[in-house]
Formats: C-alpha cells, structure tokens, sequence
C-alpha cells in the first residue's frame, strides 16, 4: 500500500475510534460483525461496468463483497466485509475472520477497523 492508503487508513482508524461503541440488546437475534478493510485497487475488481487497471494499482480502494443472488435477505446488494458472530467470538475476531473468508486479497496480516452491529432479525427456524 503507497502513501496513500496508509494515511486513508489511518485517518478512518481515527474516525471509527471516535466513535461510542454500543452494545444492543440481542436477545433471540443473530449478531453480526463488519470490517472497514481497505486494500490496494489491484487491477480493479474485474466486474461490467466497474474500473479496471492496465496494471497493478496501489492506491486506496475500499473492499465491498457482493452478497449472493440467492439469499433471501438483501440478495446481489453490495455490502462492508462481515458476517455473523460466532458463539465464543468478539465482534473484533469476527469481523476479521469472515472478511478473509470473502476475499483473498485479505492477509492475516491485516490491519482492519470495525463495527459490530447486532442484525434486525428474528433466528433461523
């Protein structure tokens, strides 16, 4: 990552540090956890209609996934790395581990900024 993308970081690392973090109620709901990951562009993301690179591009880039088509909550919209909240995990292991489960451009090295929300919906049955 260049210049850029270090002072990117650091400038969002301090935004969400100053942000409170609450914790919400969750009783009978699943939790969920995402990252604010920024990468390297790379040569783009390789989808129509989005930005590629003749080569490889070091500035900033947010990391997005696309949410599956056949979901039934929130199917093909773009969304911040995460996922649910495993039982015996913090939000911070969490968050970290699904963004490297959804895209390999995530190392375990990665530094990452997070929030934890707690999902507005009712569990599985």
């Amino acid at each position: 990552m260049d210049e850029r993308g270090d002072a990117l970081r650091e400038r969002l690392q301090q935004r969400l540090t100053g942000i409170a973090v609450q914790t919400l109620p969750h009783a009978g709901q699943r939790r969920a956890a995402v990252a604010v990951a920024v990468t390297e562009a790379g040569f783009g993301a390789d989808l129509a209609g989005l930005p590629a690179h003749a080569t490889w591009s070091n500035a900033p880039a947010l990391l997005l996934t696309r949410r599956a088509e056949s979901l039934r909550s929130h199917a093909g919209q773009w969304a911040l790395a995460g996922g649910r909240i495993d039982e015996g995990e913090t939000p911070e292991q969490a968050r970290c581990a699904n963004c490297r489960r959804r895209s390999a451009s995530c190392s375990a090295t990665m530094r990452c900024s997070a929030a934890s929300m707690t999902t507005p919906r009712a569990p599985a049955t």
